[in-house]
């Protein structure tokens, strides 16, 4: 079945005080013999965003520093064919990060069309994108990030060719962070794995987002105050640096897409 993605849009909410208990089967309830993986529990994890230095000690774009994120992968995996065909540059890649973390606070789409028009927007043309060309983008792997999973540019990969070229045919120089599974079968988890929960586009994932918990905290009207916080037109950022929560605390909590990032209404 179809993946559904629930991704935080803001990021002053304790992870401890953001929980999902009306999908189905429960975590905690279900028998494992006869039901999928649970699909209830806590909501912890926020888009990564780091900052990607590169230095050229040679000819080639060099990783400085490991990072995590939605720039980190916009720039290992997008192309900038309005600028000659090279990887995008870090402020490129914010700019186009910024654009889609503005579409997630304003609980909007972030389909293909939407993730192109912020890269574009980004590289100051019509031809690049997350797939043409040369790209090895895909929506879904954007939606991953977004809603918490963690994409790793590790220090010293190399991520261009010489003159900062975007190599044709494009290996990647990150990954997701996952699991790993030895020969011995036991199972080791990177100090920088997060455990997402996989959410399934079920008939009760669409209830709960009508008239359920996940209706409630994707509401514009939302309201949450975190006395550890500030806010106001100076105050707290949403997320990505877009926006800020208004005084009143009120924003919504999460946004529901499909695997094609639609937002889930009902």
């Amino acid at each position: 079945m179809a993946r559904a993605y629930i991704v935080l849009a803001r990021n002053d909410i304790d992870s401890n005080n953001l929980q999902i208990l009306d999908l189905k089967p429960n975590t905690s309830q279900r028998v494992p013999a006869y039901e999928p993986p649970g699909q209830t529990g806590y909501l912890a994890w926020g888009t990564q965003a780091n900052e990607v230095t590169v230095t050229t000690p040679v000819a080639n774009d060099v990783v400085s520093t490991t990072a995590y994120g939605i720039i980190a992968y916009l720039m290992d995996n997008v192309e900038d064919n309005d600028n000659g065909n090279i990887v995008l540059t870090f402020a490129r890649a914010g700019a186009a990060a910024g654009d889609i973390a503005a579409a997630l606070a304003a609980g909007t789409a972030v389909t293909l069309a939407v993730i192109d028009a912020a890269i574009q927007a980004a590289t100051g043309g019509a031809l690049s994108g997350l797939t043409t060309a040369h790209s090895t983008g895909t929506v879904e792997e954007v939606l991953r990030i977004l809603a918490g999973e963690v994409y790793k540019l590790p220090a010293g990969a190399e991520i261009s060719g010489a003159a900062h070229s975007f190599v044709n045919p494009h290996v990647r120089a990150g990954a997701f962070v996952t699991p790993v599974t030895g020969v011995d079968g036991i199972v080791t988890y990177p100090s920088d794995w997060r455990h997402v929960r996989s959410f399934i586009d079920t008939d009760y994932l669409h209830m709960s987002r009508f008239n359920g918990q996940l209706s409630k905290l994707a509401s514009a009207t939302y309201a949450w105050i975190n006395p550890a916080f500030t806010y106001g037109a100076t105050g707290t950022a949403l997320t990505i640096g877009q926006g800020h929560i208004a005084t009143t605390g009120i924003a919504r909590a999460l946004i529901v897409y499909d695997a094609s990032g639609n937002v889930i209404v009902d």
